[in-house]
């Protein structure tokens, strides 16, 4: 199930010291397959040769912004904030996943999940070329991408309540690991006194299999799940109502 997730799954390089100069060679190699990797024209790396060092610095800054606007969940007076989910791959498109279910479930209100997403390849190729680069705005800011899609009140109940039946791992993993590229995750709730902020690699800890596992596939179902275009409406036409 987690093969479904937006930002996909990419299998990591896992250095071994013993090894090292081969395992390089071999994630190189992995990385000339833009296609894959869904790059447009060049891989990261050889962009990052290609830049002129103004143009690596602006995009540091721009990838900083970009994580700023990803680590920003939006608060909803009429809403709570039931959990994020972020997906990190080291060379595509970056999102974020929350799920918002009503504060009042009298109110009428339908739970909904947003998805927030940092176009990084698009704004990779402004940076291709000084010519390129003149043909944007002179600060370039992150190309940034919303979307909500409104679910089903008892789907998301089940959806609480699988996550709530997930038991917390051993907090400290045993193995130590070292990679070149893969994906990152990251987990976070808020309940007052209770919160959790978990963070994880795509070849995580087999301590953690089972919990990070369970997450991914959860999420997943959230972007299979169906939806009533009338209740799409009709909840955004709330949501606008409401700001």
């Amino acid at each position: 199930m987690t093969e479904s997730l937006p930002c996909g799954r990419k299998k990591a390089e896992r250095v071994n010291s013993a090894d090292t100069t081969s395992t390089q060679a071999a994630a190189a190699s992995e990385l000339r397959d833009c296609s894959r990797l869904a790059i447009p024209v060049t891989c990261f790396t050889e962009y990052s040769e290609a830049l002129e060092t103004e143009q690596q610095e602006e995009y540091l800054r721009l990838s900083e912004a970009a994580l700023v606007e990803l680590n920003s969940v939006a608060e909803s007076g009429s809403f709570l904030h039931v959990f994020s989910f972020w997906c990190l791959p080291a060379f595509r498109d970056q999102s974020r996943t929350t799920l918002y279910t009503p504060r009042r479930p009298e109110s009428g209100k339908l739970p909904f999940f947003s998805v927030t997403t940092w176009k990084r390849t698009e704004d990779l190729e402004k940076l291709r070329d000084p010519v390129e680069r003149l043909r944007h705005p002179k600060e370039l800011k992150p190309t940034i991408e919303h979307s909500n899609k409104v679910l089903d009140t008892v789907f998301a109940s089940q959806v609480i309540q699988d996550l709530s039946a997930i038991s917390l791992p051993s907090l400290r993993p045993t193995e130590t690991v070292l990679g070149l590229d893969g994906v990152g995750y990251r987990f976070s709730f808020d309940q007052g006194y209770f919160s959790l902020d978990l963070s994880w690699w795509c070849d995580r800890p087999k301590a953690w299999d089972t919990v990070t596992s369970r997450i991914e596939e959860i999420v997943s179902r959230l972007y299979h799940a169906e939806q009533n275009p009338e209740e799409q409406a009709d909840a955004g036409n709330r949501r606008s109502a409401d700001a």
